[in-house]
């Protein structure tokens, strides 16, 4: 597990009666079935490459082409689905380097937290911290003060 903020553990106490929305990533409504089934396309392209390997006589060309264009709907699916769920948020509180990327990118109000073995605040520290809409936290009790003062309560 990477995540070490403890985020996961918070209940709707946290933030004092202001109301908030605990997610995962995992793309969920509209973005579930394009999600799923491009990576299920991408699971079976992953094993064909690995039988291809083994049986060099099976065709490489289109399948390569059928497997890139399914990674990039994952991926369009996976930016499509953040910048939906971002943009209804006034202030996101994030522990995954790419979620804080991705916020600094929308100009998204946030708090990052750090991950176990440092990445985040290492990228916080050295490059993205200078975003204005970043804002570090050491700790949850850290992070929920900033996210108060982020919402003027």
């Amino acid at each position: 597990m990477e995540a070490s903020s403890n985020l996961a553990e918070v209940d709707s106490t946290w933030l004092n009666g202001a109301s908030f929305m605990k997610t995962d990533w995992w793309p969920s409504g509209k973005f579930s079935l394009p999600w799923r089934t491009a990576r299920l396309a991408t699971l079976v392209y992953r094993y064909y490459v690995k039988a291809r390997k083994r049986l060099q006589w099976l065709p490489a060309g289109w399948v390569d082409r059928l497997g890139a264009r399914f990674i990039k709907k994952i991926n369009a699916v996976n930016v499509a689905c953040a910048t939906d769920l971002y943009g209804t948020a006034r202030v996101v509180v994030v522990d995954r380097l790419h979620a804080h990327v991705l916020a600094a990118l929308l100009s998204v109000p946030h708090v990052v937290m750090d991950n176990n073995y440092r990445k985040v605040s290492a990228i916080y520290d050295e490059y993205s911290g200078a975003f204005s809409t970043a804002h570090y936290a050491a700790d949850l009790p850290a992070a929920r003060a900033e996210i108060l003062r982020l919402l003027g309560r």
